[in-house]
């Protein structure tokens, strides 16, 4: 998280936006969503609802998912939020998944991804995620 970084608490806004309904598959104050696109991602960034420099783990930053979304639209990202209530407010993500729609959206996500603890690539389907 970079020390400037101040997170616009509007759950309500990011929760909608993830279409996550708050109390549904929440497990200690963190519940996952997944088929988040470039284009909402973009929201999020823009209205300061995560943080770019957020990383899970091992994972790329949401910014680089987010640079790789957009040149990649066959992709769709996965991670999980944490709930307002908890000091750790924010959202994380954890993988991608899709399929490229050229060899070089497939190469791409070879690059990017291939250390990730889950990978799976075939030429119709490719998932990774982040432990």
């Amino acid at each position: 998280m970079e020390p400037d970084f101040e997170f616009n608490k509007d759950e309500a806004r990011r929760n909608g936006l993830l279409g996550i309904v708050k109390g549904e598959s929440n497990w200690g104050g963190v519940i996952h969503f997944q088929n988040l696109t470039a284009e909402i991602l973009k929201t999020l960034l823009d209205e300061k609802l995560a943080d770019p420099e957020e990383t899970q783990n091992e994972a790329p930053s949401i910014q680089e998912f987010y640079d790789f979304l957009v040149e990649n639209p066959g992709y769709t990202a996965h991670g999980y939020a944490v709930d307002l209530e908890r000091d750790d407010y924010r959202i994380s993500i954890e993988g991608v998944e899709g399929c490229a729609e050229t060899e070089e959206g497939r190469s791409a996500f070879i690059e990017m991804f291939r250390f990730a603890d889950d990978f799976t690539f075939a030429v119709d389907w490719q998932y990774c995620w982040f432990d």
